[in-house]
């Protein structure tokens, strides 16, 4: 026998959480979707992940008068490097690799990552292709210290346009990775490329 279809049927997926917490769920649900998932005064909000809810307008420079920066560093990358990326799902396994690179002895560095959610092909897929490009690319973390003062509502997750041509840093966009406070009033605030 064969089977025909004659029209487009939306896909569904059934993801297994088995011991994952609600929010891990939610954001993956939502990645489905390139939606990113915001608690915000402990609602959830799904926002379209170039949203400009996340963006400030807060520029750091070295010619910032109105903030007081203490120290600026670039440290190693964000992201352990890897040229091969496998993906384990629910009875799925996927492996995706960039050619390998002469800067690691053209030796193949695999990374591993088991999703028990993950029950389709284009799913596995789909992941282990964001995993590569992460993991593959240069993406150094930013360490600044500064003062707190004018920074209050800047929180992880914000995304903020550093410039700094002394430390090599371009004009660009850079999420929030993490904030430390500091003695007094001094917190290190850690970036990554947008």
């Amino acid at each position: 026998t064969e089977l025909l279809i004659r029209k487009p049927v939306p896909f569904f997926t059934g993801p297994k959480f088995i011991s994952q917490n609600g929010f891990t769920a939610v954001k993956y649900l939502a990645s489905l979707k390139s939606l990113i998932p915001i608690i915000k005064n402990s609602k959830l909000k799904l926002l379209p992940i170039d949203s400009e809810m996340n963006m400030s307008n807060v520029l750091l420079s070295q010619n910032s008068e109105n903030l007081d920066i203490v120290s600026v560093e670039m440290g190693k990358n964000i992201f352990d490097y890897a040229n091969t990326v496998e993906v384990i799902g629910s009875n799925i396994k996927v492996e995706k690799s960039k050619p390998h690179n002469r800067k690691e002895d053209g030796k193949k560095i695999m990374l591993r990552e088991n999703y028990p959610y993950i029950n389709t092909l284009g799913e596995a897929k789909r992941k282990a292709g964001e995993l590569l490009e992460l993991h593959s690319q240069n993406a150094p973390r930013i360490t600044i210290k500064l003062s707190k003062v004018n920074m209050e509502y800047i929180k992880a997750g914000d995304t903020i346009t550093l410039h700094f041509d002394a430390h090599g840093i371009e004009k660009g966009l850079y999420t929030v990775l993490e904030i430390r406070q500091g003695i007094g009033d001094i917190v290190e605030y850690d970036f990554g490329s947008y």
